[in-house]
């Protein structure tokens, strides 16, 4: 069946599942004819759609993983490119570390990061350790920056109100000399 730009379908008419309705159209890049969702058309195919830094979601080379970790690109050019995954991602930990030792790290080594946030890639945040020991001592090292990070909230919260106590004894007497006038 041959189909006109402009046509719009059922997903179960076309040969697709769910209930979306479809539209048949042309590629502005190359006039290649397909179908694209109706509610979010596309203009080029994936063929014509500009990757990488070129592409409307580059952010600079960088992204965040669904596990909080940054990732970063690297060039095939890069020393450290064999430590990245097939999209040319690494870890930012992993590439910090290997950078600062001068070699690339072995799959069994382990980025451990000391307070427990992900994205907080200090060469003295970080610690190389083994699979099976970063397993057993993430727990209390995690557990340890956690408590490290509430004593250091405490002291500028204390901070805090010393100051708004300082104040309000400031403002208590100005308001005290005010009412004798």
């Amino acid at each position: 069946m041959k189909y006109c730009v402009g046509d719009t379908r059922r997903s179960r008419e076309i040969g697709y599942k769910g209930k979306t309705k479809w539209i048949w159209a042309a590629c502005v890049g190359c006039g290649r004819e397909r179908w694209v969702a109706y509610y979010k058309p596309s203009l080029r195919c994936r063929h014509c759609h500009p990757t990488g830094e070129h592409g409307p979601r580059w952010h600079g080379g960088w992204c965040k993983s669904k596990r909080g970790y940054l990732q970063v690109t690297l060039l095939p050019d890069s020393s450290f490119y064999s430590m990245a995954n097939a999209n040319g991602y690494i870890l930012k930990h992993r590439l910090v570390m290997a950078e600062y030792l001068g070699r690339l790290l072995l799959p069994s080594e382990t980025i451990h990061h000391l307070n427990g946030i992900k994205d907080d890639n200090r060469i003295e945040n970080l610690e190389l350790t083994t699979n099976k020991a970063h397993r057993r001592g993430y727990n209390n090292a995690y557990t340890q920056g956690m408590k490290d990070g509430l004593a250091l909230r405490d002291k500028s919260l204390e901070k805090q109100i010393k100051m708004l106590q300082w104040q309000i004894k400031e403002l208590s007497e100005a308001l005290k000399l005010r009412m004798e006038l």
